[in-house]
Formats: structure tokens, sequence, C-alpha cells
């Protein structure tokens, strides 16, 4: 049944169906006992796609697990191979969707330890599914088969429906839902003209899905939970399209010369979330400070209060992680620094008093005679001498649009202070749709982008690929099945996060996307979310992103308007593209992958 290396313990070589016969659980079918030994075999199924994926359709494939040979290294499984000389009544199978049921044939044998019942007399059916050919070198024993899937099948068989009677046993299997629902999909590539639209067109999707499985099982193996507390939708606690990005903000972090990032994007982008998330993680793994604060639209009546509360935090925790050494040594330097002016910083920020206990806190007019600059340069000095005494400090300001005069023009004073050797970086955030060309603070982003060593960054909105892969995981469904309702959601929401969710939200509570029961299953009504209405909101970032295409696409989507809302692209966009100088076609594409189209299934 298998051999393992006796030159070396760290590999072994069996037969699949051994291996089958040595893991399966033989007593019942429940989810519980089932999980332990699906987690085991889908590293082998996904070999087994790889190995069906690279056959040219000309190669032989194995008729059953006999006839595949596992190998692992150090437990796990390294590859899957067909040993040499065994016969085959049948070895080749040239037809792609053939070949997938082919496959389906042996992932259905692998998960539920028997071969699936299938018609005789169709092409597909190159084995008999309900016998097992042993060979010389191998032990053949068939799963137990329970009363549960003895009744199911006698009575699918009564019905003359031999493949209802392969879907009874998947029910009744234990198998998680997705898995079952993989396994059917697959099998029904055998249907020719009859398969579903949910069954499989490559090996690659095959492949792609039983990774997912295998790499993230809590969403897309596990069965929908249901709880008491209700059925919203609960989206991941994660940042999606963002890897670039991420790395672009932790390469500027880890370079000495770059002082901070300048941080761009439209209302609801996910410029707020995905800074905070980069810099409690790098303030996590370099045990730095972290303090952030957001900027109101709404002026606040201290105009400088944002800037205070960071540099207060950053007191108050600087005095109570700094030894009394520490603390000294800062008192004595930012004393002699600002000498009596300190007296205007201790008024703006409370939490120094904790250092300078004994300072005074009056100052006269006569002593300073320009508050603003002064102000501006114990801020500097504060931050430098609290610096070379304490771990490194990541100040992080937000919607920096609205802050005041005096606000920007410290944070420009601070970054531009900040030399080489001073352990600070800086994060500013601003929205690029609420900024006028000429106002003051445009001028002050340009002054800053060229005077300061920081590094400008834009954030857009989310891809069709990247809201496809919200939705799937959201709604614990493969990427291929949610595509067509992820196509109609980027539309509608632009790919903006904030608005995605918005829409998510408002879907669910109107019922158009809800709870299937028996499995629980996640389903939605495409026809009538293609009919809701677009929220002003969103309206409007479609209008301002209409300006922005090129002008080709912006004619195109003029003249399909005049054509109707839905419009068939030949021969009709032929003689437009001869009439106008505009290849349609590829308009059409590049317009769909914008999201201002959608181009249906043939």
């Amino acid at each position: 049944a298998g051999s393992a290396d006796a030159s070396d313990d760290e590999k072994l070589e069996i037969n699949l169906r051994a291996w089958i016969q040595d893991n399966m659980p033989c007593d019942g079918c429940s989810s519980k006992m089932m999980r332990p030994y699906t987690a085991k075999a889908l590293p082998i199924a996904v070999k087994l796609a790889e190995l069906f994926e690279h056959s040219d359709g000309k190669s032989s494939l194995p008729q059953s697990c006999e006839e595949v040979t596992v190998h692992f290294i150090s437990s796990n499984v390294a590859n899957v191979s067909m040993p040499n000389g065994l016969s085959r009544s049948i070895n080749v199978v040239s037809n792609e969707g053939e070949r997938l049921a082919h496959m389906g044939r042996l992932l259905y044998e692998l998960f539920l330890g028997i071969p699936p019942p299938l018609l005789s007399g169709r092409v597909g059916a190159l084995v008999d599914g309900l016998s097992l050919k042993s060979h010389s070198n191998a032990i053949h024993k068939p799963r137990k088969v329970t009363s549960r899937m003895r009744n199911s099948s006698s009575s699918c068989l009564e019905t003359g429906g031999v493949n209802s009677q392969a879907t009874s046993h998947l029910e009744m299997s234990g198998l998680p839902y997705s898995l079952c629902s993989f396994l059917r999909n697959l099998l029904d590539c055998s249907s020719g003209d009859f398969r579903t639209d949910e069954s499989y067109q490559s090996f690659k999707d095959a492949r792609f899905d039983l990774n997912l499985m295998k790499d993230d099982p809590d969403v897309f193996l596990e069965d929908v939970q249901v709880t008491k507390g209700g059925l919203e939708l609960k989206m991941r606690d994660k940042i999606y399209g963002r890897a670039e990005l991420v790395s672009e903000i932790e390469q500027c972090l880890e370079d000495n010369i770059k002082r901070g990032v300048l941080v761009s994007g439209s209302a609801g982008v996910g410029k707020t979330t995905l800074l905070t998330s980069v810099m409690l993680n790098a303030a996590a793994r370099s045990g730095s400070y972290f303090f952030q604060t957001k900027f109101e639209q709404s002026k606040n009546a201290n105009p400088l209060a944002n800037v205070a509360s960071v540099f207060d935090c950053l007191c108050r925790s600087f005095l109570e992680d700094a030894s009394e050494r520490q603390l000294q040594a800062v008192a004595d330097e930012l004393t002699s620094a600002l000498g009596v002016h300190i007296a205007l910083i201790l008024n703006i920020v409370p939490g120094l008093s904790k250092i300078l206990p004994f300072t005074s806190t009056e100052i006269s007019s006569a002593q300073c005679v320009d508050v603003a600059r002064t102000v501006a340069y114990s801020f500097c000095k504060l931050l430098k001498i609290v610096c070379a005494h304490s771990a490194p400090i990541i100040l992080m300001f937000d919607d920096i649009q609205w802050a005041d005069a005096n606000s920007m023009a410290i944070i420009s004073e601070l970054i531009l202070d900040a030399s080489e050797d001073c352990n600070t970086f800086f994060v500013c955030l601003y929205r690029s749709d609420d900024i006028c060309k000429d106002s003051l603070f445009s001028g002050w982003i340009n002054r800053l982008e060229e005077t300061c060593p920081v590094q400008p960054i834009k954030i857009d909105n989310l891809t069709p690929f990247c809201v496809n892969e919200m939705v799937s995981e959201t709604l614990q469904t493969f990427p291929r099945i949610t595509r067509p309702l992820s196509s109609i959601l980027f539309a509608k929401s632009r790919g903006n996060p904030l608005f995605l969710r918005q829409l998510f939200d408002s879907l669910r509570q109107q019922g158009f996307i809800h709870i299937r029961f028996s499995p629980p299953k996640w389903e939605w009504d495409i026809d009538k979310i293609v009919d809701i209405e677009i929220p002003t909101s969103i309206m409007t970032l479609i209008i301002a992103e209409l300006g922005t295409l090129p002008l080709p696409l912006q004619n195109s989507l003029r003249i399909i308007s005049c054509l109707g809302s839905n419009i068939k692209c030949v021969p009709t966009f032929d003689i437009i593209s001869r009439s106008i100088g505009i290849d349609m076609t590829d308009s059409m594409k590049e317009l769909a992958h914008r999201g201002f189209v959608i181009l249906e299934k043939g």
C-alpha cells in the first residue's frame, strides 16, 4: 500500500487509496469528525489539481486514487504522481470539460472515501464509479457506508437520478458546504451544454478555489455561522488592495532621509484606516511612540488644540517611561534652550508641567516679540529634546486640510527642523477632493513638498479585483461566483471603501442580500441590486470621475447612452467604429474595467 524510504526518514511515499484508508474517519459522517481529515486532504487535492492542470489532454490520467502516489517530505505533501506500468482501460481524456469532471471524480473519492456514482453511456463516465479494481500491490478497503447514505442512495435510484445520488452522498458526508459545492461543480463539467453557470471553466479556477479552502479555511471552508445575535454581514478586519502602498510607506519609515509621508485621497478612500494600521504595526515592532490627532471642519476655539494634544500625550507617556535621570536631562535642556519663553509652551501643553513642575507659566508681552514664531520654535525644541532621550516618535495629523494657519506653520517647521539624527516620523493626511487650487492650504502643501523631506502618497479607490476580494470574503463565497455581483457594486460605489460598506449594509437591510438556511449560505437578488438608485454622494463621485476620462472614452459613453441601457456590441459597434475612428469594442472593455459599463456573459 505504501513504502517509506529507509535511507531518509524525512521522506515518505504512499498509495493514495491506502492513505485514505488510514486517515478517513470510520464512525459516522459528522462535520466535527470530518474536519481534521478535510484539512489533511486539501494539500493533496491541490497537488492533484496541479497534476491535471499541467496535463495537455494527451497525457494519461489516473483513473482512481489507487493509481496515485503521494510524496511527503517532513509530513508535508510535496507532490503526487502516477506509478509507471499501471494498466488503464482508458487513460487519455482530451476534452477539458471531461478532464475537469475526471479530476472531480478523483477528488470526490479523496474526500468521501468512495468513488461517485456516474451515468453510464456518457463520454465522461470513463470509469465505473461503483467499483474499484484493486492492483496486486495495493490494498483497497472502501469507506464505511452509513445507513443514512444507504437510505438516501436507494431513494435516489428509485427516482432514476444517479447524479442526485452523488449529491445525496455529499449532503450526508459531513463535509463543509463549500467543498460539497466545489465537487458538484467539478462533476457537472461533464454535462456539456447542460452544465450550470457555476460549473468550472478551467483548472486554474478549480486550483485557485482549492487553495482558498486550504489557506483560508475560516472564510472559504467553514460553513456560515448563524448566531442568535442576528444575521448581519461581518466584514473582515482587513485592508484590501493596499499591499503596494503599505510597502512604500514602510520603506519611507526605514529611509533615514525621509522624515514623513504626505498622504492624499478622496473622502472614504481609507486613508486613516490604512495609515493607522501601518503606524501601529511599525510602532509595535520598533517600540516607538505613536500619537495622532484629527482636525475638524468646524474650527476649534483653540487654534493650536490639535498640535498641543499630541505633544501633551507625548509628555505624559515620556513621564511614565523615562528614568529620573532622563527626566532631569530633558528639563535642564528645555530650560537652557527656551529660557523665559518656556512659559508659552507650558500654557499650551499641560502635560509638560509634570516634567518641569517648578517653572512659572507667566510671561509678559515685552519678553516675546513674535508669539507665533516663538511657539513654533518652542515646539521644535521640545520635540527634538524629548526625542533625544526617548524611543522613536511617530506623529500623525489627520484631515490636515481643516487646520488653521498657525497649526500648519508649526507642522511644517517641525518637519523641516527634524534632522537625520532626530528619530521622528510625520504622517499628514488630507482629502484631495476638498482642496481648491488657489487656496491657502494648496499653497502650503506645495511648499511642504518642495522644502521638506516628505514622500507624497496618493490613495485611490479599490480596483474591481479588490472589490471582488472584499465581497467574496464577506459572503464566504468563491470569487468566481461573486464576480457578477462585485461588478455591479463596483459600478455603484466606484470602489470607494466607505461607500461600498454603506451599500453593503443597505442591501442587507433591504433583503437584497440574504441568508439561505440548510445549509446556511449567503444569496443575493442581482436583478434588484442592478435597479437600486445610486446615492447622491456616490453620484457626485461618478460625475467627477467622468470628467477625468480620456476624450475617446467620454465620446464612447455618449454614444452608447444614445443606444439604450442594454446593447449588443456587434455589428452596431463595427459600424460606429468605422464612422468615428474609435474602436468601440476596446473602449467598452476599458470602460468595463473602470466600472462604467457591465459586460454580460455571452
